[in-house]
């Protein structure tokens, strides 16, 4: 009797250990993948943040290299080798402008009831070469389709002013030029006379552009 309750003792005892045993390796088991999924989130989210590093590099990569082509699209105009110090001067005190031109040549200046401006014609032997258009109003889409049909916009510095060049399609220098200040659109426009022969004396006009107040 005292033998089989020995072995009945050491067979529950036997039982208990294989129990704790085996809670042991499954509590073991549970560890380990719980610290398997937590290694993997920490993975993930060292991938996910490095994504999003990258992406805005990226980004940023992209926003200086459209601004680094915005900056090349504003060409500044070249210095005229046209010596301009003994032409005449143009001087309007209302709407705060000067503009010389050439000694030989004449203006001609109109008001513009419809767009409440003036117009100012650049006249070489009677034959306007140029003009200079000042109006109430901003420059819109409206406006430019309305001179000029079609036309290709190029941003230019003239003595620190920023101008809208517009073009044709397949020509490189710009045929009017639009700036604004103070709700008033300025805008040098040339003539076919102009195109044809006078190209360095109308950049030269240009560039003597300049605001009084």
């Amino acid at each position: 009797m005292e033998e089989e309750r020995k072995i009945k003792g050491f067979g529950l005892i036997g039982i208990i250990i294989a129990i704790a045993i085996i809670a042991v390796l499954a509590g073991g088991g549970l560890y380990h993948r719980e610290l398997k999924q937590q290694q993997s989130l920490q993975q993930i989210g060292v991938e996910t943040q490095k994504r999003v590093e990258d992406l805005k590099t990226k980004i940023e990569g992209q926003q200086k290299g459209l601004q680094g082509e915005l900056d090349k699209g504003v060409a500044s105009e070249k210095p005229s080798t046209i010596d301009t110090s003994t032409w005449k001067t143009y001087r309007n005190e209302k709407y705060g402008f000067e503009v010389r031109y050439p000694e030989s040549w004449e203006i001609e200046v109109s008001n513009q009831r419809e767009v409440k401006g003036i117009f100012v014609s650049f006249e070489r032997k009677s034959i306007e070469v140029i003009a200079l258009g000042v109006f109430e109003g901003t420059i819109s889409a409206d406006i430019v389709n309305k001179i000029s049909p079609r036309p290709e916009l190029k941003k230019i510095a003239v003595n620190g002013i920023q101008m809208f060049g517009l073009t044709h399609s397949g020509h490189q220098t710009p045929y009017d030029l639009y700036f604004e200040r103070n709700g008033r659109v300025y805008y040098f426009t040339e003539s076919f006379a102009g195109r044809e022969g006078d190209r360095e004396i109308i950049e030269a006009i240009v560039t003597t552009f300049k605001f009084i107040k």
